[in-house]
């Protein structure tokens, strides 16, 4: 029988004292998931690294997301190193800087950013390759050993404390510093500045190193749109699906093992800031995929059900047995209680 879960990065609000999103939210699947769930906190992740961490990767080591990044493209990363270096802006606040991932270029803008770059660093023999418009990587021509943080995780953040680390940390800051001198007064960031744009004045160096693959599971089955997700789902030897819009068209037929949907509406609506896009991406979460999965669960053509909320700084994971329908005296929680650090 399948077993499905649900990874939804910022499914709950960022900012644990604030409850006022949760006011006047009624999500009554979700909810009486919360009521009859086993609720554990989950570490703070990205998608990528709950699913590295699944297979059985050590956390404690830098995993190479762009040789990942790279394969999820259909593209052989062969033995080389590689890392990503994504465009964001940073903006101080006080004495701190923050970044902003910059997801709105068109590829001519990333073009011509990386063609400036690459200009510079060829001495270096370091290339810079836009794969999307905000999705780069780099090839150095040596091996990188760095210890990073990925970039959704940096989003929004101070940079003070996450910078990269590592026997080659002096270099690539370096070579970070060169790479913001020259995005400064770049013809790009200047049209872009004056039609009111986030502009491109820094690149975010993570995920660095040659491929590795984890242990082999072929009955995974992975539904995403991030390409190093994609890739690293692919070394493992499972299955890479798009993202279907509503639980629906989801198959989960009898061959199919553990499949991981990986929904980011939310997570997009608040890179955006827009609250009433991030309650309606709960809305659709809650009646398109929580309400027929429930059913699917009483049904007995899906066990187990989970969902993992992935934000920024804590979550939890939500579990459901067929079983654990029964539990009617434990009626239904509330959205703000599963901000839990504690499991029940």
């Amino acid at each position: 029988m399948p077993h499905l879960r649900l990874l939804v990065p910022d499914l709950l609000w960022p900012d644990p004292a604030d409850d006022r999103p949760y006011h006047d939210l009624t999500l009554p699947h979700l909810q009486r998931l919360a009521g009859r769930a086993m609720i554990a906190p989950e570490p703070a992740s990205t998608a990528t690294e709950w699913l590295g961490r699944h297979l059985g990767l050590d956390p404690a080591r830098e995993w190479p997301h762009a040789a990942w990044t790279l394969l999820g493209m259909g593209r052989d990363p062969g033995r080389r190193s590689w890392i990503r270096a994504d465009p964001v802006q940073l903006q101080p606040r006080g004495t701190q800087l923050f970044l902003t991932r910059v997801d709105d270029l068109s590829m001519d803008e990333a073009v011509a950013l990386t063609t400036t770059l690459n200009r510079h660093f060829a001495e270096d023999r370091i290339r810079f390759e836009p794969l999307t418009p905000d999705v780069w990587i780099a090839e150095p021509e040596a091996a990188v050993d760095l210890r990073t943080a990925p970039v959704d995780f940096v989003h929004g953040r101070s940079i003070d404390t996450l910078l990269p680390r590592g026997p080659d940390a002096a270099f690539w800051a370096q070579r970070v510093n060169d790479a913001q001198m020259l995005l400064h007064d770049h013809p790009v960031n200047a049209t872009r500045e004056a039609s009111g744009r986030s502009v491109v004045n820094s690149v975010w160096p993570w995920g660095a190193g040659r491929l590795e693959a984890p242990a082999p599971a072929p009955t995974l089955r992975v539904h995403a749109a991030d390409l190093a997700l994609q890739g690293l789902a692919g070394a493992a030897g499972g299955a890479v699906k798009p993202v279907p819009s509503r639980f629906d068209d989801l198959d989960l037929s009898d061959k199919a093992g553990q499949v991981i949907v990986v929904l980011d509406a939310p997570a997009k609506a608040l890179a955006r800031g827009d609250a009433a896009a991030w309650t309606a991406a709960l809305l659709d979460l809650d009646r398109d995929w929580i309400g027929p999965a429930w059913a699917a669960l009483s049904r007995g053509t899906l066990d187990p059900f989970g969902i993992t909320a992935l934000p920024g700084r804590s979550g939890f994971a939500a579990t459901v047995r067929r079983r654990d329908r029964w539990r009617f005296w434990r009626g239904p929680g509330s959205v703000a209680d599963l901000r839990p650090s504690v499991g029940r």
